[in-house]
């Protein structure tokens, strides 16, 4: 039997090596890392601008900052997101105005967007879900029409393509995560693309020289990818998750958080560290993005068959980065202790709805598809390190079941 963890972090032993000990990388970097990083990350998404920052959060919370958006200010955004992003909106004294998603996709359904535009509308959120692309070209055009300030959530999709061209180089802004569950860890971190060059001189002025080294997010990368381990898992996590499966879930649920405190930071700028290991990473992201669309591949091939599961759906001229494989199923839970049973470990969903969050508990409308799409999903492992074998092995239980 084969034992495959939910995820693991796509880092290099030797990676981690030369982050920590390699010194001949300041001399390629001229003495600052953070500035050569930021260079190197600009022309990998193909804009002109980047601003490395603390976390994809406190980037978030310096855009809305800097927007200068006045109170009760409309942000629409998917109904189907990451609970702290609708939150941060609101704690800042934002009206978020939530849009249902597409059907058999993770993405916000672009023909509903119009029907939620009003006169208080001033940002157009965009989240390209689990590495799906959303349809950029649409996008854009009701942005011109309306007057909306776009900004990208690119957290799950670093090397997705919407015909051809990066997320992230769309709209006026664009956020980036390197959290140690995302396509290319540093050990935490963020980055902020700028479509806008007025707004990037703007933004700049609030962004520290130099961040500090982030002990708690070096830590908990480095256990995470020891833990995840083919080699360690099967003889660590495993044997406790088959006694109580939740055991997974909690080691990685993250608390809502009602206190501006948590989005906020006196340094925004990612430490001299975390670029370093970037500008390493960036030799590694093609490759990370190509084994997962081969594992994709993979299991698309060998699922779309099976009349009980249903596949997710890209949108036209778009190749997604499959950092998280979803597909829908019947009964969750059944899926879940089955495969774990056959040693692969599976993630049930953690992104939120509306009237799961306490701030939107008596939100009215009613949003069918992003509430059967989030009781209804399970993540399949899909990572660089998993080999072609093991895709086929997790396809093949899936069909069992």
């Amino acid at each position: 039997m084969r034992f495959i963890p939910r995820n693991s972090v796509n880092l290099t032993f030797e990676t981690v090596l030369r982050s920590i000990f390699d010194p001949s990388l300041k001399k390629t970097a001229s003495g600052n890392y953070i500035r050569e990083f930021e260079r190197r990350f600009a022309e990998f998404v193909g804009v002109k601008h980047t601003l490395g920052v603390y976390s994809a959060r406190a980037g978030l919370h310096l855009i809305l900052k800097c927007l200068g958006l006045n109170p009760g200010e409309e942000i629409i955004l998917s109904a189907y997101n990451f609970a702290p992003v609708p939150i941060l909106f609101k704690l800042m004294g934002y009206n978020p105005v939530f849009v249902d998603i597409k059907e058999h996709t993770l993405n916000i359904d672009v023909d509903k967007i119009e029907e939620a535009i009003g006169p208080k509308s001033r940002v157009l959120f965009v989240t390209h879900m689990c590495g799906y692309p959303v349809n950029m070209g649409r996008i854009m055009k009701i942005a011109e029409k309306y007057g909306l300030f776009v900004l990208e959530d690119c957290a799950h999709a670093l090397g997705a393509t919407y015909k051809g061209r990066m997320v992230g180089s769309f709209g006026a802004a664009g956020i980036f995560s390197f959290g140690y569950g995302k396509t290319m860890p540093c050990f935490g971190g963020g980055m902020i693309t700028f479509g806008d060059e007025n707004f990037y001189n703007e933004v700049k002025n609030f962004v520290s020289e130099k961040g500090r080294f982030a002990l708690n997010k070096f830590i908990k990368t480095l256990f995470f990818y020891v833990f995840s381990h083919k080699h360690v898992f099967p003889w660590t996590v495993y044997p406790f998750m088959r006694i109580n499966p939740l055991l997974g879930d909690k080691a990685i649920q993250e608390e809502e958080s009602y206190s501006l405190g948590s989005y906020q930071r006196k340094y925004y700028s990612i430490s001299s560290f975390q670029a370093k290991t970037g500008i390493l990473q960036l030799d590694n992201v093609n490759n990370y993005v190509k084994r997962m669309r081969e594992n994709a591949k993979v299991l698309t091939k060998l699922l779309k068959s099976n009349k009980k599961i249903n596949m997710i759906e890209a949108e036209v001229e778009s190749e997604p980065s499959f950092l998280y494989y979803r597909i829908i199923v019947d009964d969750v839970k059944k899926y879940r202790d089955l495969l774990l049973g056959r040693g692969i470990d599976i993630k049930i969903d953690s992104m939120c709805t509306p009237c799961e969050l306490r701030p939107f508990i008596n939100e009215s409308r009613e949003f069918n598809n992003s509430g059967y799409f989030k009781n209804h999903n399970i993540e399949i492992p899909n990572r660089p390190n998993l080999s072609l074998e093991d895709m086929e092995y997790i396809a093949q239980k899936i069909n069992n079941i």
